[in-house]
């Protein structure tokens, strides 16, 4: 069972450095826990009293869409991108340490088992071994090409001793053994992708069902034991993430060693540790204009005049504890006792005191809640929509303005259409990273489960959709699946018939760490490892 962290002090402050005219300090006296087991917060503050005059919109025009850049010349090539050979060069060396001579592996058993994971994640069997299993007099079962590679006790000895970290260090979780492959990734996920204007950020999750304290427990979700990553995406394609960690009160960002502090500044920006979530992943984007996408778990005033100070762009749904205006609030109460008598579209507006947030109510199938930076609430589209089946009070209105027609055209509020078709972005790489992949339950070594189940299928996921997008010098394969028996075949051909072991000489891998990994913008976008190797070879 899972232990509850300890409540903070709500005195207590992490100085955040945002820019360099910007210090903002993570607080959590405005905030409270989304469960009593995970150090999420939600924004907790009372109904504003006072508000504009005349909403200032924030300009995003004109709207870039994504680019994708000139791709490797091969499929293999471009998923090498992801998993390189010095990476995998990197990994045998840490495999290797501690091991027997006779047991060492080169960087193509590395490569043969990613191609045997991703064959196992495309081909499910009810076990692992039946991958290798074959026909008898009595049953007729599937024969595998994967057992030509390699055979199954091969196959069980590789993945349970390989480690893509180094084991003479200590580390504080399974976060932190999987971060120099992380941070790598995030690299070479912006190598080929430009992003384009319209982004959203939101959480990931990853299944796992054994002991770590970096994991979360909510026994109502669909997935009510997994890991929590924090990741902005674009089209479903995954720009930059960060981990959940819900022992920390400060999750992934803010000072190591909190600040006391009375009361807050006058004129002090200051957001609760899951709001600054998203301020450092739109930091970590290359420099531009950007419109970011949120839910209610983030939306505020007070978020939206950060990321406007940093020339960013806001939309999203927001609770009514948000700190928006108090006629709002009451509006909101009212349709959900069914008691407000608005046909449907009605709209109002109001902006915050300083005129940079516009606080908008619009009613649809209920009343719904948006702040933007960027919409006036005067903008709208047309959509095709469906009549909604809910008997509740609250849909009276749109129940009306149907009648008896089934599907009819509407003019929906720019808003909220472009809300919903741009904030399942992280969503959408979720669904296509679960279609495939491991299946088979993950017990114990959690980081295995963010290595195999998170990092390694969303390589695939991002590689997929940059050959799908782009303009590759192949016919870009349309489904996942299709890439994925693609990627597999290609690293199983390549590397597989080279054997698992080294043979013949034996490495010497000297190994220079750099413990502190330059985390700049800069760095990221330049394809480096935060490791050296250097080989020299020693006849055995």
């Amino acid at each position: 069972m899972a232990s509850i962290p300890p409540a903070p002090d709500p005195a207590i402050a992490a100085a955040f450095e945002v820019s360099d005219d910007i210090e903002l300090y993570i607080r959590v006296d405005e905030a409270e826990r989304e469960q009593p087991v995970d150090c999420t917060y939600r924004p907790t503050k009372p109904a504003a009293k006072d508000h504009g005059t005349r909403f200032d919109p924030f300009s995003v025009e004109p709207i870039r869409q994504p680019q994708i850049k000139e791709l490797p010349l091969t499929p293999l090539l471009l998923f090498q991108e992801f998993i390189c050979e010095s990476q995998a060069n990197l990994w045998a060396s840490y495999t290797n340490y501690g091991l027997p001579a006779k047991k060492h592996i080169s960087s193509n058993g590395v490569y043969t088992l990613l191609g045997t994971l991703i064959y196992i994640g495309n081909h499910r069997e009810k076990r692992v071994r039946d991958h290798w299993g074959t026909s008898d007099s009595g049953q007729i079962k599937p024969i595998h090409p994967i057992a030509r590679f390699m055979s199954h006790e091969t196959f069980e000895q590789l993945y349970h001793a390989f480690q893509p970290y180094d084991p003479r260090r200590s580390y504080e979780g399974s976060f932190d053994r999987i971060f120099q492959w992380s941070e790598a990734m995030q690299a070479a996920s912006l190598r080929y992708w430009v992003p384009g204007t319209n982004i959203a950020v939101d959480e990931c999750i990853q299944h796992f069902e054994g002991r770590t304290l970096e994991k979360v427990v909510i026994p109502s979700k669909p997935t009510p034991e997994r890991f929590k990553i924090w990741a902005v995406a674009e089209a479903g394609y995954f720009l930059q993430w960060l981990p959940h960690l819900p022992r920390k009160v400060f999750d992934a960002v803010g000072d190591n060693k909190p600040r006391t502090r009375k009361r807050k500044r006058d004129n002090e920006y200051s957001l609760n540790p899951t709001q600054a979530v998203v301020i450092e992943l739109v930091k970590r984007l290359p420099p531009a204009i950007y419109h970011v996408f949120l839910d209610n778990l983030f939306s505020s005033p007070d978020l939206f005049t950060v990321l406007r100070a940093l020339n960013i762009g806001a939309t999203g749904t927001c609770r009514i504890n948000s700190g928006i205006f108090k006629r709002l609030v009451q509006l909101k109460k009212a349709d959900t006792n069914g008691k407000l008598h608005w046909h449907w579209g009605q709209i109002e507006t109001v902006p915050t005191p300083d005129n940079k947030v516009n606080q908008i109510a619009w009613k649809d199938n209920a009343l719904v809640l948006l702040l933007s930076t960027v919409y006036e609430g005067t903008e709208f589209t047309t959509r095709i929509r469906k009549r909604p089946t809910t008997t509740h009070a609250r849909a009276r209105a749109i129940k009306h303005f149907f009648g008896a027609e089934p599907v009819k055209e509407a003019r929906v509020l720019s808003a909220a259409a472009d809300y919903n078709d741009h904030m399942g972005a992280v969503d959408r790489g979720d669904q296509l990273r679960q279609q495939e992949g491991l299946q088979h339950r993950i017990c114990k070594g959690p980081w295995r489960a963010l290595a195999w189940g998170f990092l390694l299928e969303t390589a695939l996921t991002n590689a997929f959709l940059l050959q799908k997008n782009g303009q590759p010098n192949w016919k870009p394969l349309r489904t996942l699946h299709e890439w994925r028996e693609q990627i597999s075949g290609d690293l199983l051909r390549t590397y597989g018939h080279k054997g698992v072991f080294v043979k013949g000489a034996v490495p010497e891998i000297q190994l220079q760490l750099f413990h502190s990994i330059n985390t700049s913008t800069e760095a990221r976008a330049q394809p480096a490892l935060a490791a050296k190797v250097s080989v020299t070879m020693r006849s055995g």
